[in-house]
């Protein structure tokens, strides 16, 4: 299965730069507001 060519944000929908994983940096912005213990970086080594 190939990747899509555009990815986007799993909650807003928005188009992620290349920097960024799975949401945005305004949700990752959000969530980590309102959850101090969300780790939205998409680091799974730890």
């Amino acid at each position: 299965m190939s990747e899509p060519t555009e990815r986007v944000c799993l909650d807003c929908g928005m188009a992620l730069s290349e920097d960024e994983t799975w949401c945005c940096a305004d949700c990752c912005a959000f969530y980590e507001m309102t959850d101090p213990h969300a780790d939205m970086t998409g680091d799974d080594d730890e």
